[in-house]
Order: structure tokens, then sequence, then C-alpha cells
């Protein structure tokens, strides 16, 4: 009997986001356990950021116009025989509503339904719920599905840890960390505006960012207006982040919003104690209680920044809750996320009944 073919349909594998990652991740780590796995990218050829197991077929869609792009999948799935088709993202049900038809389609959610990529996106949420079933990461995020579009069909996988090896230093390095895009959702104007009043306190700490993106230069001028440019690093994007973990007493997670949190359980994973906004969704779950940091209220600056002089201010504290952390990173494990799909794809298989009559 031959090995069941699992499909993944994704914009593209050539940017450096926490989706890419995720799915190269999720993709190759089912290869390696036998699965027939490919990966149709939207958009034209342009390489993969991360790694990719060479079990792993890639294709990519030459047309760029929408009803071109279904004609195309179509064609795709005719010749390769996929057993299930996963969507990544839930926001081009459109697309996936015909091209996949014929076939079982389960959408795999990447933001949270209190955040939208575009005008029809909660439009097409809704029709993802109809047509097959939906992956969230979060389980508030599930029971928005059941709540808002009566979903029948949702089951929570988290991300997992898709980095090895991280740790920090005993040695005191005196820095917080932030890792992220630099754009409006990472809020990390705010953390800039929370640092201004934790640096009066604490003037020998350092406030390290590591990140590119659309606000580069706004945000450096923030750091110049609020008198911050001795005591804030901001270091592109880096491929390989363990350095800037190890050399980190205290990580700081300032977003907006989380469709999960995944440099969160990075931080954890690296044994140190974090700070973050209660907003929707993934850090909520992810901090799961006090004990592995602090949450603070939403959009409340000063609250932020008295948490962060809290930690910083009392080593001991950070130690034991950068060790319940540690221990709370366990459970986002590779094998254990790996498992998860695994079982679901596996009883999606054995209960084809599960998806609509017509797929």
């Amino acid at each position: 009997m031959s090995s069941p073919h699992l499909v993944f349909v994704t914009r593209g594998l050539h940017d450096g986001g926490g989706t890419e990652r995720v799915t190269s991740f999720v993709a190759s780590s089912l290869a390696e356990r036998g699965y027939l796995v490919s990966i149709v990218c939207l958009q034209r050829g342009r390489g993969t950021y991360f790694p990719l197991s060479e079990k792993v077929k890639v294709y990519y869609l030459r047309k760029s116009f929408c009803w071109n792009k279904i004609h195309e999948l179509k064609a795709i799935y005719k010749r390769i025989k996929p057993d299930l088709i996963f969507a990544v993202g839930t926001n081009r049900s459109h697309l996936h509503l015909f091209a996949s038809k014929g076939y079982p389609l389960v959408s795999w959610e990447h933001f949270n339904t209190a955040v939208c990529s575009h005008p029809f996106h909660q439009l097409s949420r809704c029709l993802a719920s109809k047509r097959g079933w939906i992956i969230t990461l979060t389980e508030e995020d599930a029971s928005s599905y059941r709540k808002r579009w009566k979903a029948k069909r949702v089951v929570t996988i988290p991300n997992p840890l898709t980095i090895k090896g991280l740790y920090r230093e005993e040695k005191e390095h005196k820095c917080v960390l932030a890792v992220g895009r630099l754009q409006k959702a990472k809020g990390f104007d705010r953390l800039l505006r929370a640092w201004q009043k934790v640096h009066l306190s604490f003037p020998s700490w350092r406030l390290r960012i590591v990140g590119s993106g659309s606000e580069e230069k706004s945000l450096k001028a923030l750091c110049s207006q609020l008198g911050l440019d001795e005591s804030v690093e901001m270091i592109p994007h880096q491929a390989d982040v363990k350095p800037y973990f190890a050399k980190a007493d205290i990580f700081a997670l300032s977003s907006r919003y989380e469709g999960f949190g995944l440099v969160l359980i990075e931080a954890f994973a690296a044994g140190l104690p974090a700070v973050a906004f209660d907003v929707p969704r993934g850090p909520r779950e992810i901090m799961d209680t006090s004990s592995c940091g602090i949450m603070v209220e939403e959009g409340n600056i000063e609250a932020y920044a008295t948490a962060l002089k809290k930690l910083i201010g009392n080593r001991t504290l950070r130690l034991e809750m950068g060790m319940n952390a540690k221990a709370r990173s366990e459970d986002f494990l590779p094998e254990r996320v790996i498992d998860l799909w695994q079982n679901f794809i596996n009883h999606l298989l054995d209960n084809s009944e599960s998806f609509d009559g017509n797929h």
C-alpha cells in the first residue's frame, strides 16, 4: 500500500516568517515519518528560506490571476492525486473551494479570528469552516470558530518548537531581548515607551531588539526622541537567533496580537521569563499561568514597565520563572506536536465520512 499523499498549499516559502518556518518544519517532519508530502506555492518560484527535507516535493504556480490559479491547482491535483490537502492560512477559501473540489480539505489557521488580512477574511473563515476541517493554534481560537461559525470540525494543534539547542548563559548580561518583524503588529513602539520608564530606574540595563521590517526608520526615530539611543540596540533580522537568547536575561513580547507566539516558546526553551501584554489568543495560552513570567493588561504601558522593573530588580524571581518557562516549553517539543499531527491525519484517513459528501 502506498503512503498517503499530503499536500500543503501556501503563499510561498521564501520569507523568514513564522508561517513559512512552521510549514517547512511540519511538512519535513511528516515526510521523515513516511508520508508522501508536497508543497504547492501560490507565488512563483523564489526558493525556500528555511530547511526543507529532500523528501518534500515543491511545486510553484506560474499564473497570477485567481481564476488561472484555480485551473493550475486543479491540474496539479489531478496529476499528483493528494489524499489530503492542507490550505495554509484561512484567507483564500474562495480559491480552495473551487480548486480542491473532490478532495478532502483542511484549513490551517495561522492568525486568529480577531485578526483579518483582508476585508473578506471573516467570510473566508466562514466558508472554510463549512467546507472541511479547521486546525487552530489555540483552544481559544477553536472556541471562536465553534461560536461564530458553528464549526463542528475543529482541532487545536499548537506550533512546535523548531529551533534546537536554545539556552541562557548563567552569567547576568543585564539585557532584555525582543525578537520579531519591525511592524506595527509587534508593538515595538510600545516597548520603547515602556523602556523609557525602565531606563530611569535601571540605567545599566540594555534593551536589544532583533528584527527587520517596514517600521525600522520610525522606531529608530522614536528611540532617539525618547533619549534611548545609548540603552537600546537594534539588530537586523538574524537567521540564527540562539546567541541572542543566550545573552539575555528577560524576554519582552510587546505584540498587539498574535496567532500563536512562536518566539515566546523559543524564549521559554532558552529559560527566559517573559513580560507580555494580555492580547487575544497565543501568549495567554502559552504563558498558562504567571509562573513563566508576567502578563499585563493590554495596552497598559505603565504596567508593562513595572513588570519589567520587577523582574530586573529580583534575580531570584527571574531564575525561578525562567526554570518554569523551560519546563513549559517541553509541551511544544517537535516530537509531541508532530504526534498530534500524525494522530489527526490518521483519524482523517480512517474516517473519510468526517468530510462533506462531495469533499
